[in-house]
């Protein structure tokens, strides 16, 4: 393993450990911006840089099941941990 792989194991370990404290900090912030968003049932909508997917799990609830909600992110495991939280 590398240095900048260790790092990066490393980055994903800490931001999975610390994503509830960091959702509650973040959510008003996340909040705001689907507010200024006006999402509406039946839209597709893209949230780039998901993380672990609290804004796209806020925008889920907010449009129903009639939308599709999608999350990217530029680190696979954080996908993971995001399909985890999403799944039901």
């Amino acid at each position: 393993m590398t240095g900048a792989d260790l790092s990066r194991a490393r980055y994903v370990e800490a931001w999975v450990g610390l994503s509830d404290m960091l959702d509650r900090q973040l959510s008003p912030l996340g909040q705001g911006a689907i507010d200024a968003l006006a999402p509406e049932a039946g839209q597709t909508l893209l949230d780039i840089g998901c993380g672990t997917a609290q804004t796209v799990a806020q925008i889920a609830e907010r449009v129903g099941s009639s939308s599709e909600v999608i999350g990217v992110d530029i680190l696979p495991e954080l996908l993971v941990a995001a399909k985890e939280r999403t799944r039901g």
